[in-house]
Parts: structure tokens; sequence; C-alpha cells
């Protein structure tokens, strides 16, 4: 019942708050202005997987009420799903935000909060530009510079207000504590989770250099950079996936059963 609850919880949150911007776009019909992106990492930090996957959910929603329902609907999801889970996961490199049994959270718990969703905010960037880049409809840095500038500057504004007043009064409401850090703790894993989001994004920029493509390269509908610049992005990518759903702890397991002491 509890998970039920979180995910109507942020899957209504996320549309309430996109509704005045439902028809606001940075490029029309494909890369939409996200001033609520900052909810995204919150709710994967709160309640884990039921938030991501309602995160995810909502984004898939409000493209077909918005009118723009497509195939970058699903990059958009996917980047969403990314942008949660990677804060979940690295929520344990600062020993965890929400831990404190009176969720009386500070400013130094709000930067906290930045810096995680950070490599997540890279990560989703990639995944919007791979789908822009695949589908043939924009080159990789001009949409994925747009979706990574949204989504740093909307995270930093708002990060400190959802975590000094939205998250007390959320769990003070509910009156239940989040899904507190179950994540894997500083280590190689959250290293090579960062290395594949910002590799994914940089990857692709610098791949698209190639083609003759920057962030700043004028364009039209139908520019695109080339086969490699899909490829590399999508390694990062799919690097970044597989730690977050815990490939570095299966190979270790096996290293272990294989070579006991």
């Amino acid at each position: 019942m509890k998970y039920a609850t979180w995910f109507s919880i942020t899957f209504i949150a996320i549309l309430v708050v996109r509704l005045p911007f439902m028809h606001v776009h940075y490029i029309p019909h494909y890369v939409p202005f996200e001033p609520w992106v900052a909810i995204i990492p919150l709710a994967g930090l709160l309640w884990g997987m039921a938030g991501a996957l309602s995160c995810a959910t909502a984004v898939l929603a409000g493209d077909a009420m918005a009118g723009m329902w497509g195939s970058m609907s699903i990059y958009r999801a996917l980047a969403s799903l990314l942008l949660a889970l990677n804060a979940r996961h690295l929520s344990s490199c600062f020993g965890g935000i929400f831990m404190k049994p009176d969720i009386q959270l500070s400013f130094a718990d709000a930067l906290r909060f930045i810096l995680i969703s950070v490599p997540g905010c890279f990560a989703a960037a990639a995944c919007v530009g791979l789908g822009a880049e695949w589908h043939r409809l924009y080159p990789f840095p001009y949409v994925a510079t747009i979706t990574l500038m949204n989504h740093l500057v909307f995270l930093t504004v708002f990060g400190v207000v959802l975590i000094k007043v939205v998250v007390p009064r959320t769990v003070l409401f509910l009156g239940m504590l989040p899904v507190t850090g179950q994540a894997d703790g500083p280590g190689s894993g959250n290293i090579i989770l960062i290395i594949g989001a910002a590799g994914s994004y940089f990857g692709g920029l610098m791949i698209s250099r190639a083609y003759d493509m920057n962030a700043f390269t004028p364009v039209v509908i139908g520019t695109y950079g080339g086969g490699w610049v899909v490829t590399v992005v999508a390694l990062f990518i799919l690097i970044h996936i597989a730690i977050l759903f815990g490939a570095l702890r299966w190979v270790l397991r096996l290293r272990a059963r294989d070579n006991p002491r």
C-alpha cells in the first residue's frame, strides 16, 4: 500500500507542476521546458524504485496530455528514471541525507542533494540527446546541452527549497519516513557510475566534433552527426545502467564464490 501511495504522490505532483508549462518548449514537440525537474531525483531519494518509476510514467502521461507523444517520449522517460535512480545510488557518498529521525534538514543537506543529482543530470541529458541523434532529428550536442542546462539550472534553483521546505512537510503529512539509503556506499561502483554519466555526455560531444557538430552549430530538423556518436553514448549509458542495477555487485559475488579464502 505504501508503495502505491508514494507512486501516486509523485505521479500527481509532476503532472500538476507540469501543467502550466505543458506547451512551453525549447524545441517544439521534442525538448520541453522542465522547471520541475528537481522533483525527479528527490522522488528517487525518498521512495526508491517506486518514485523513479512514477517519474518515468508521469513523463509519458504528460507527453500524451501535451500532444507531444512520440519516439522521444521513451528517451525522456528513461532519462527521468536514470536521474532518479542515480541520486538514490549516490546518496551514500555523503552518508545519506535522510537518516535524521526528525527530518530537519540543513542547507548542507540541500547542497548534498544537488551534488548527488548532478551526475544523473548528465546521464539524463545524454539519453535525450541519444534519442534525437538516433532518430536523426537534431544533433546530439544541441539537444543534450539544452537538456543539461535546464536540469542543472532548475536543480540548483529549487533544490534548496525542496530539501528545506517540501521534504519535512511531506514526511510530516504522510506520517511515514522515506526509504532511507540502501546504496552500496562510497566505492568503485559509485566512481564507475559517475564516469558512465559524465562519459555519456562528454563522449558524445567529443565524437560529434569529428562530424563538425557542437552545441552552437546552427541546425534544422533532420540534422545529425554520425553513427559513432550513437555507439559511444549508448555504451556509456549502458555502463551507467549496469551499475545502477547492481552489475558490479554480481561480479564481485561471483569472484568471491570462485576464489574462496
